[in-house]
């Protein structure tokens, strides 16, 4: 199962895809933008819940770990552990603050890129959790995928980056994005 696709400006006329599989030893993966071809890059070597650039490089969480990862060979190298134990989101934004959030606590930390340990920000509130997935616009405005108490399908949160607090856009009509 793929669950992360990351947009990567090569220089060249067409933008790299990055993608990783979510197992015990996840893979990373490039997608050919035109034909939607993936190839495999290779083993993380961790249970990778998320990728994020910055820059040119690439990080990735497992549900306690940051690492670093390799984007030729796909070989992640642990920075540091979390202290949170259910990270399942990733985002940096431009200025090159990482964030992540908890898929059963709804925590929103900050990671700092050279230790790897995460400073809980705040919760996202109200019972809602991370459905998997952080993402900012071209604005600096971080969005999520979130889960809501007594639905059946993920919403859409913008978060507050010094707060943690989501605030509800709307129902995502889907499960698992």
């Amino acid at each position: 199962m793929i669950i992360f696709l990351l947009v990567h400006n090569t220089g060249f006329a067409l933008d790299l895809l990055y993608s990783n599989n979510f197992n015990s030893n996840s893979q990373l993966f490039t997608i050919n933008e035109a034909t939607g071809q993936t190839t495999l890059v290779g083993s993380i070597g961790f249970e990778v819940t998320d990728i994020a650039f910055n820059g040119s490089e690439v990080y990735g969480i497992t549900f306690s770990s940051f690492l670093k990862i390799n984007k030729n060979t796909g070989a992640g190298n642990v920075i540091g552990n979390l202290s949170f134990s259910d990270m399942n989101a990733l985002a940096i934004s431009q200025k090159g603050e990482i964030f992540s959030a908890g898929r059963n606590t709804g925590n929103f930390i900050s990671i700092d890129k050279n230790t790897g340990r995460g400073v809980l920000i705040g919760n996202y509130g109200n019972g809602i959790t991370s459905s998997g997935d952080l993402a900012f616009d071209s604005k600096g405005v971080l969005y999520a995928s979130v889960k809501k108490p007594g639905s059946s399908t993920d919403w859409i949160a913008q978060i507050n980056t010094t707060s943690g607090q989501a605030s509800l856009i709307g129902d995502s009509g889907a499960l698992n994005i």
